[in-house]
């Protein structure tokens, strides 16, 4: 504690009184600003007069009631991440109720935390009265002068930084003479003068005998959840004991959340995503999710960010395929580590890939295995697919596909014969059409979509089982007898000309001498070859010239309604029924 020793002459009667403070037996204060008494004595007296008829004179000191705050964290625990760099500000200020002069010296120390790791505390901001000073970053040890004389008559030395011997953090501020460059002699003299009472209240004013020091810290690594962190300063001016501030505590959450997706809903063009997630045992809780989306295979990128739902519905564009993952943050900050890949079962194709081969019984060439090509050598294939207008129903994306006249300058096995009519059906109820798609047939009996090559895409469905059936204009439709397996890769080719492959129905195609293929004599539609088919559609189209959505009694897709149709065909197949449910 700084004490004043004062020495006055005073002329009574021409003696010289010596007035001098004593410590015993009044006293000289106590640390929280009390004041002490001063004892008179003659030259040459032994006895100090009576503790009853003292002559008080106020102790001069400066005095500090002092505060630390930190993190304000998450919930009533304070809660903070153990990624966080956690900053705290110690608060001390030349109380008015109490001290009397202003403060030279003002030393600042905080021991760290066990669970605080002393080598990342970087010193930050300070101030006192109306000066604000800030601290390069990333700062370690700071030490300074500052001119502050115009306002305070003083030089401060600042010096802060850490004490590895002590596992402390310290600033020291030092009023400095401008004369001498020593500390002030006069105890009236110092860079914290005492607090304006007028500013207590008030937070519009300057508070002059107010100062702050700034630092930050990172939490040791290796804590656990429910670990907690603390800070307790000390705080001495001048030469008074160590003033303790309150303790500051915070708990640490240690660890991410985990989560993922779990299902996805399709619905028209959009798919609903269901997740779950969990925080570790004891935190804080998850406070949202962040939505990444792959397409077509590209690098995964933040689609939707803090969804505090665990659902989200995604609409995609048609013809990509995607791919979801989710990531979780809990409410102090913890994200979940960064994933390699999509989450299980979430793969979505928005871009189904069929590849089939089926043969058609009108146009077979036993000779060569292929199907003759007579329209498009003729011209007389649409370039805008055929089956809306007679009356099939589309289903989905399907519908309104058309080609460039270039796809039918193909020749051989990959000449165009016709277009067909593709249905995707579900899994659990094969009569249920969920997708069509209109496509081409080439002369080998691939299936293709409208570029001429590519396997058919089907647009917005999952990758999941599905049973395929083809259709025909003019021929009997089958489907598969078990639901196959579709992606948005490539499969296993769907090849209905194989024997081996199970269809639907019971002799659902005619054999050609060890291959398959779909029953031709259907001109209506209907799903039987019978009389109608002969009557009403042959006969009146026989020897007519040729018109493409009206003669379709041409069973051997030669360009022609005549009686080969109907001996070879219609003849042979009459009382047929599709095996298509």
């Amino acid at each position: 504690m700084k004490k004043i020793n004062c020495l006055i002459l005073i002329n009574i009667f021409s003696l010289c009184v010596v007035i001098t403070s004593y410590a015993q037996p009044c006293g000289g204060g106590d640390d929280r600003g009390g004041f002490g008494c001063a004892l008179v004595v003659l030259f040459g007296g032994e006895k100090p007069t009576p503790p009853g008829d003292p002559i008080t004179i106020p102790r001069v000191h400066a005095v500090d009631p002092n505060e630390i705050s930190g993190p304000l964290g998450y919930d009533t625990a304070q809660w903070v991440s153990i990624n966080d760099r956690l900053g705290y500000t110690i608060f001390y200020e030349n109380d008015p109720a109490f001290a009397t002069a202003p403060a030279q010296i003002v030393e600042v120390r905080l021991p760290v935390h066990v669970n605080l790791n002393v080598f990342s505390v970087r010193i930050g901001a300070f101030g006192f009265g109306a000066f604000n000073f800030e601290v390069p970053e990333n700062t370690t040890f700071y030490q300074e002068r500052l001119d502050v004389r115009d306002s305070l008559n003083v030089f401060v030395d600042v010096t802060a930084g850490i004490d590895v011997v002590t596992n402390e953090v310290f600033w020291i501020f030092e009023s400095i003479d401008p004369l001498t460059g020593l500390p002030p002699e006069d105890a009236l003299t110092g860079f914290l003068p005492v607090n304006d009472t007028t500013t207590l209240y008030n937070d519009t004013l300057p508070k002059r005998g107010e100062g702050y020091v700034k630092y930050s810290i990172v939490p040791r690594a290796g804590l656990m959840t429910g670990d907690s962190v603390k800070g307790t300063a000390s705080i001495v001016f001048d030469e008074n004991a160590p003033i303790i501030t309150n303790t500051w505590e915070n708990l640490v959450d240690a660890f991410g959340p985990v989560s993922q997706i779990d299902t996805v809903f399709k619905s028209g063009r959009e798919y609903r995503l269901k997740w779950s997630g969990v925080d570790d045992v004891g935190g804080t809780g998850i406070a949202h999710y962040d939505l990444y989306v792959s397409k077509d295979d590209g690098p995964f990128l933040a689609f939707e960010e803090q969804i505090d739902t665990t659902c989200y519905t995604y609409s995609g564009a048609p013809g990509s395929t995607y791919a979801f993952y989710i990531i979780s943050t809990d409410n102090v900050g913890n994200r979940e580590e960064d994933k390699n890949g999509a989450d299980a079962y979430v793969l979505i194709g928005d871009k189904i890939q069929v590849a089939a081969k089926v043969l058609l019984q009108g146009p077979y060439d036993g000779g060569s295995g292929l199907l003759r090509d007579n329209l498009r050598d003729m011209g007389l294939i649409p370039l805008s697919e055929p089956y809306t207008a007679l009356g099939f129903t589309h289903v989905g994306e399907g519908g309104g596909e058309a080609i460039d006249a270039s796809i039918l300058t193909a020749t051989g096995n990959d000449a165009i014969v016709d277009w067909v009519f593709l249905e995707l059906r579900d899994k659990q109820k094969a009569d249920s059409v969920l997708a069509t798609r209109s496509a081409l047939l080439q002369a080998d009996g691939d299936i293709v979509d409208v570029d001429g090559l590519s396997a058919v895409g089907f647009s917005n469905l999952v990758a999941d089982d599905y049973y395929l059936a083809v259709r025909h204009r003019n021929h009997l439709g089958i489907r598969s007898a078990n639901p196959l397996p579709l992606g948005s890769d490539i499969g296993t080719l769907v090849d209905f000309t194989n024997t081996a492959f199970a269809t639907f129905g019971n002799r659902s195609q005619v054999d050609l001498s060890g291959v398959l293929a779909l029953y031709s004599g259907n001109a209506n539609q209907d799903g039987q070859v019978n009389a109608v088919d002969k009557n009403a559609y042959w006969r009146p189209q026989n020897g007519q010239p040729f018109d493409y959505l009206i003669f379709t009694a041409d069973f051997n897709l030669d360009g022609n309604v005549n009686a080969v149709d109907k001996n070879l065909y219609w003849r042979v197949n009459n009382s047929v029924i599709e095996q298509l449910d």
